[in-house]
């Protein structure tokens, strides 16, 4: 329902909404999908009275004409008073049943819906069956050959021929403007949509293995962390293939164990919705113990330290050097500071690469790359 929506939209978002002063707009909103809904409940019920009132006439109808023929037909009481007694009892039986058919055909819209759903075909890649070796990835290095990226048939392409490698446990950033194409670069590698072109990783090009298995090879920490409402074990391990200890290290790793001990039930401590009863900073650590669990060898960071304040970024950024060394990194970057001691720069623009090197190098260059330095130092000095 529109109403429902809206209403929880509003409740999601009502610090946004005050901040922004639109109130009014939203109350009037509102109101019209209130109107459109009494009006649609009005008219149901308005079909409900005269179905009623129709079946009404119509068994009056058959009642008249019941009595007349067992008056021509019979001249026996007993019969004319049973067979009225049935036609009188059929009054309230037709429109009760006529009432909850159509009550029924209202309700059988959401189960078509339901069915709807079911049969939508599944992501391309489930009905492979090829599974990797056991021990891949091993190295992590990424390759990828003429990626191209369009989110919906005959839509525009956001990656074009996008050509890189990244060699095993490399650190490299991907910075450009906003629209150049670097969140579609994450989208192309865990396949949402499937890319055309390559993306290898340690030989296997993940377009012709199972992609559940395909996305089990490598960790994704986004700008909003994602974590779930429940305990913070099931968060950090949920299908249980860990131990305490073996938790309570990747807390200490993440330098978040300190925190997690003083909560009550510990590791036992139930989060709300969204991860609430921990700050971003403290999710987004979170995330970074989870992905120190799984021991993928591809970590892939998108923007994770843009919502987060500054000594927050430096923790993030020092457990990445620390903990994830002999992982392959890739960081699509916020604040560029974060990734000037990386070992190369993937620079993009309108979906291609147009720069690719040692950021120390693009940044004596005139290109994109120097654009964004300069406008972040000016950004720090103001």
């Amino acid at each position: 329902s529109p109403v429902f929506a809206h209403v929880a939209d509003s409740i999601e978002g009502l610090e946004t909404i005050r901040s922004f002063q639109m109130e009014k707009e939203f109350c009037a909103r509102l109101t019209k999908y209130q109107n459109e809904n009494t009006q649609a409940s009005f008219l149901v019920r308005a079909a409900n009275r005269w179905i009623g009132l129709y079946l009404d006439l119509l068994c009056a109808c058959l009642v008249t004409m019941v009595a007349i023929g067992s008056y021509l037909l019979s001249q026996d009481p007993a019969l004319t008073g049973m067979l009225l007694s049935f036609a009188i009892g059929i009054i309230g039986q037709t429109q009760y049943g006529v009432l909850k058919a159509t009550e029924v055909e209202c309700l059988m819209t959401s189960v078509e819906r339901v069915i709807t759903y079911t049969r939508l075909p599944s992501e391309p890649g489930y009905e492979r069956q090829v599974q990797p070796r056991e021990d891949w990835p091993d190295r992590g290095e990424l390759r990828l050959q003429d990626v191209s990226l369009a989110y919906y048939e005959g839509g525009s392409c956001a990656l074009e021929e996008v050509n890189v490698r990244i060699q095993a446990k490399g650190k490299v950033g991907i910075v450009g403007r906003t629209g150049a194409g670097k969140s579609s670069l994450v989208a192309a590698l865990f396949r949402m949509p499937e890319p055309k072109g390559e993306v290898i990783i340690d030989g296997i090009d993940l377009g012709m293995i199972n992609i559940q298995a395909a996305r089990r090879a490598m960790s994704v920490i986004t700008q909003d962390p994602v974590v779930f409402a429940g305990s913070l074990r099931k968060n950090l391990d949920p299908v249980n293939a860990f131990n305490d200890q073996e938790l309570w290290t990747a807390l200490r790793n993440v330098q978040l164990a300190g925190c997690v001990s003083c909560l009550p039930g510990k590791l036992d401590y139930r989060l709300g919705e969204g991860g609430a009863g921990l700050s971003m900073g403290e999710k987004q650590l979170l995330c970074l113990a989870r992905a120190l669990l799984q021991k993928c060898k591809v970590l892939i960071l998108d923007e994770a330290t843009a919502n987060v304040d500054y000594r927050t970024d430096r923790l993030v950024q020092q457990v990445i050097r620390d903990r994830f060394s002999d992982c392959t990194v890739l960081t699509i970057a916020h604040r560029i500071n974060t990734i000037m001691d990386y070992a190369s720069v993937v620079v993009m623009e309108h979906g291609h690469v147009v720069d690719n090197g040692a950021p120390e190098v693009l940044a004596g260059k005139d290109g994109v790359f120097s654009c964004l330095v300069k406008a972040s130092q000016g950004i720090t000095s103001s």
